[in-house]
């Protein structure tokens, strides 16, 4: 399905007949595809999913670059189109930095806030360089160029087969999409300050394992945001395609709490 704007054309996939809606935005450099494993548990823990794919990355389609606010916006619009009001949003990785961006800009979007293996901090001046230079290496080698970085970040305890799955979905995303989002994360706001403005239920997720990740990150939103749980997971960055039997649980158990 698509969502059009007068920014470009957003793909999602919309699962299940339920009134209460769950949102899941993907990280980076991914695509919608990621949730697949969550798409029947949640559905059969009796909610609908929504799963966008963000500019750049999967099937969307945006001829200019977007900040993260800016994608947040179109995640908005999107379900505003659609009349829904989300029992959650969750967000793994740059698509929790989206995620927070919406609870933040938009608090009445969601009534739950899932953090997936993310931070709610800036980058480093160091961070941001290294976020340009990766850009600059894409536009001159291709896409692999990110993907073979990236795979050895978000990888901790999966297989070959998903060890492959995952780079495959990588080098889906287009070079312009990769380096838009990569300095729309340079860019983007640090939000540790707003946490406390937060005052949704929020379930902090994160992994023991997680090489990109460090859970200092998942420590600063336990203690900044004003109603947070936590979740500890085994494996790494993709932690949900990892181990899905342990996220599905932690997800539901929050979404039904």
């Amino acid at each position: 399905m698509e969502f059009v704007s007068s920014l470009g054309t957003m793909h999602y996939d919309f699962h299940g007949e339920s009134s209460q809606t769950i949102v899941l935005i993907h990280g980076f450099p991914l695509q919608s595809a990621m949730w697949k494993p969550q798409i029947q548990p949640l559905i059969k823990a009796g909610f609908s999913v929504l799963i966008p794919d963000l500019p750049g990355f999967g099937l969307s389609r945006y001829q200019r670059a977007l900040s993260i606010d800016q994608m947040a916006d179109e995640i908005y619009s999107l379900t505003q189109t659609m009349g829904i009001e989300p029992l959650c949003v969750g967000g793994m990785s740059m698509g929790g930095y989206v995620a927070l961006s919406l609870a933040e800009r938009y608090p009445q979007c969601a009534s739950r806030l899932a953090l997936i293996v993310t931070r709610a901090e800036g980058d480093s001046e160091e961070g941001r360089k290294g976020r340009y230079d990766l850009a600059d290496k894409a536009r001159e080698e291709g896409i692999a160029a990110v993907a073979d970085v990236f795979i050895e970040k978000v990888m901790g305890d999966g297989s070959r087969k998903l060890r492959d799955d995952v780079y495959a979905m990588m080098c889906g995303a287009s070079v312009e999409g990769a380096a838009n989002a990569l300095a729309a994360m340079a860019e983007r706001a640090d939000r540790v300050k707003s946490l406390s403005k937060i005052t949704v239920p929020s379930l902090v997720m994160w992994a023991e394992k997680d090489k990109a990740m460090p859970a200092e990150a998942a420590a600063t939103m336990l203690a900044k945001l004003p109603n947070a749980s936590e979740a500890r997971l085994p494996g790494g960055h993709m932690v949900n395609m990892e181990h899905p039997d342990e996220f599905n649980r932690a997800l539901v158990e929050f979404l039904r709490a």
